[in-house]
């Protein structure tokens, strides 16, 4: 007997998340995973393997990426087919449509959409996928480009190892040598950005970046240490919440005690 193909669900409303995995599952379909952050998606796409993707674009503000993030990670760590489920169209939002178009997905449902369209694109993304011809992955830290003075300075998602929310703003602390390169104003490691935390955070890799707590986004590749109540970050102190604490211990490869 055939297999069900495992699906793997992103979507952050819970609702619709569970009458999608209730009908999929009821068609001969096996969601093995439902995400309802990037966070959540990328845990999901480290430790399993899928068949395909369904992935909403619109997540949650508080989550590390939108769906379009979640699908570049996707290629960069399982080349399967995917399938974009949105309201997201070249007229209500033309930024995010172009980046969407660029990941080459199988397929767009426009929101909403009646069963028996979504089973059949799931069945003719899995049949018209061919291993070895899939997408060529995007780089894993596409580069961004900071308001300094006048214009905008490139800055590699690596040289950034924070960003902080301050109401309407968002700090973004870079590394020292990032900071000396594009001049940053005050000789500081610090750039502010107009625009919230959740907005600047889309634009962020959630293969790097995680987001401890509302006001605070972090880079995973520059943790120092991790204790009980605190973590160390690019040369910096951050007090850390049990629950929190565990969370993040799930992103990092912890060799722990036998």
């Amino acid at each position: 007997m055939k297999e069900p193909l495992q699906l793997l669900l992103v979507e952050d409303d819970l609702l619709i998340a569970d009458v999608i995995e209730n009908e999929l599952n009821r068609a001969g379909f096996q969601v093995g995973a439902v995400a309802h952050t990037a966070e959540e998606a990328m845990l999901f796409l480290e430790n399993n393997r899928f068949d395909l993707a369904l992935i909403d674009i619109n997540l949650d503000p508080l989550s590390a990426g939108d769906g379009v993030a979640v699908a570049q990670a996707l290629l960069l760590t399982q080349p399967i087919p995917f399938i974009y489920l949105t309201g997201v169209t070249i007229s209500t939002d033309p930024a995010t449509f172009e980046r969407a178009k660029m990941t080459r997905p199988a397929a767009f449902l426009n929101k909403p959409f009646r069963t028996d369209e979504l089973i059949g694109q799931i069945e003719l993304a899995v049949s018209n996928h061919k291993p070895g011809e899939f997408p060529p992955a995007p780089e894993p830290e596409e580069p961004v480009y900071l308001p300094i003075r006048n214009g905008f300075s490139r800055v590699s998602q690596m040289e950034i190892f924070c960003l902080e929310a301050a109401r309407n703003f968002t700090t973004v602390y870079l590394t020292r040598e990032a900071a000396e390169r594009i001049m940053t104003p005050n000789g500081g490691q610090a750039v502010i950005v107009t625009g919230n935390l959740s907005y600047v955070n889309r634009y962020l890799s959630p293969r790097l970046f995680y987001r401890l707590d509302k006001s605070l986004v972090i880079n995973l590749k520059h943790i120092d240490r991790v204790e009980k109540e605190q973590i160390w970050v690019g040369g910096r102190t951050v007090a850390i919440k049990e629950g929190a604490r565990k969370e993040l211990l799930k992103r990092l490869p912890v060799i722990r005690t036998r």
